[in-house]
């Protein structure tokens, strides 16, 4: 499994960040904070080795190996606060297994009013070469959660979802779904303590990948208008596996 050789999230920011007014930097990496689950087995781990994108902006890339399968990922953060993600995941087993991440990153205190928005997309690959592949939702839980200090203010790809690839080798689509974007315009919590996060839950075939990229975005209110232009840089991600 590897990461398409299109232009990166980070590669776009960086010349975003430079050219647009940007929030208070910070001095060190914020320590990104993982858990994943597949199939019942739970492994944690923390990432603080981000490099600066400029700004206030840091890359994350790295993988993960776990039981019954792997994680990719490729992330770009801001502490006051942008969760933005490009994963990829891999079944390493012969049956369907169910995955469970949280992606978590501290974050700058506010009170004051916050708007939120987000947006996720993706594709599936027939990796085991069988013809068929598929990653739905996992009984009533939404494939993508964003909370804030541990309470959901947002979903996408809600319960009922599934996706499908019908021939050997196929590569099938997904998304994008979106809410409070463009423009950060849904109603977030008055006051954020220091977390937000993005939890994907999310069943797959047997041997195949699937990736999503996508954003979280907690504006405090006010914030600087630049802020909001990763949202396209995002939406125009496109990947060749």
């Amino acid at each position: 499994m590897k990461f398409n050789s299109s232009p990166t999230i980070v590669a776009g920011l960086v010349s975003f960040a430079v050219g647009g007014a940007v929030l208070a930097d910070s001095a060190t990496a914020p320590e990104m904070r993982f858990s994943m689950s597949i199939g019942g087995n739970l492994c944690t781990w923390t990432d603080s080795w981000g490099v600066s994108a400029g700004g206030p902006y840091w890359a994350y890339n790295d993988s993960y190996e776990a039981p019954g399968g792997s994680m990719m990922y490729q992330l770009l953060v801001d502490p006051d606060p942008i969760l933005g993600f490009d994963l990829g995941f891999t079944n390493t087993t012969e049956t369907d297994q169910d995955f469970h991440i949280v992606l978590s990153l501290p974050v700058a205190p506010f009170s004051g009013g916050t708007k939120i928005g987000g947006m996720i997309s993706g594709s599936l690959v027939d990796e085991s070469e069988d013809g068929f592949a598929a990653v739905s939702s996992v009984g009533t839980l939404p494939i993508f959660d964003a909370t804030i200090d541990d309470v959901t203010w947002l979903t996408l790809f809600d319960s009922p979802f599934q996706a499908l690839v019908t021939e050997v080798g196929g590569t099938t689509e997904i998304g994008p779904d979106a809410d409070g974007l463009p423009g950060t315009s849904k109603d977030g919590p008055f006051v954020v303590q220091d977390l937000i996060s993005v939890e994907l839950n999310f069943r797959l075939s047997a041997g195949d990948t699937v990736w999503f990229n996508g954003i979280f975005i907690v504006e405090y209110v006010p914030a600087p208008p630049a802020a909001l232009l990763l949202v396209g840089l995002i939406a125009k991600r496109r990947r060749r596996n």
